[in-house]
């Protein structure tokens, strides 16, 4: 199945057209509205602008958070603890929105491997050792990538 994705070249233009604000409810109708496939959590909706890169808008202050613990988790991180992370871009005012790298989903036949690959992240990255519960459907490569990373690894 192909993702519709925006094809956005410039992402911060791009969101800044958005107007979005500081309410996360205000920003998850704005977002309701564009013309792409969005795929929406508990706290966050994913818009594919690229091939590339992905924007997380925060629905709630749950999805806030999630956002800030993403952006301080990656860059607390080492360049090899960052292996496993997908790269967040940059994070928008107010943590309403992050840029992240964009992932392929793992295929069927590698779902065996979740749980020692989910494992192998947990104790290579020192900050999701300790009360980090992290699910396996989260992991998936990027474009080019040997390694598998995990996309959503808010506390």
């Amino acid at each position: 199945m192909k993702i519709q994705a925006l094809n956005i070249r410039n992402k911060i233009a791009f969101i800044n057209s958005l107007n979005l604000t500081y309410t996360p409810s205000k920003n998850a109708a704005v977002i309701k509205k564009l013309p792409c496939k969005n795929y929406q959590g508990c706290s966050r909706i994913v818009i594919y602008l690229n091939d590339k890169w992905v924007l997380k808008v925060a629905k709630n202050d749950s999805g806030l958070h999630d956002n800030y613990s993403e952006w301080i988790t990656y860059n607390r991180c080492n360049k090899y603890e960052k292996r496993f992370l997908c790269k967040v871009l940059k994070l928008g005012p107010g943590f309403t929105w992050i840029i992240q790298e964009r992932v392929l989903h793992k295929k069927r036949r590698e779902t065996d491997q979740s749980h020692e690959i989910a494992v192998t992240i947990k104790n290579n990255v020192r900050s999701l050792r300790y009360g980090h519960a992290l699910e396996l459907s989260q992991l998936g490569k990027t474009k080019n990538s040997k390694y598998y990373k995990i996309y959503d690894y808010a506390k």
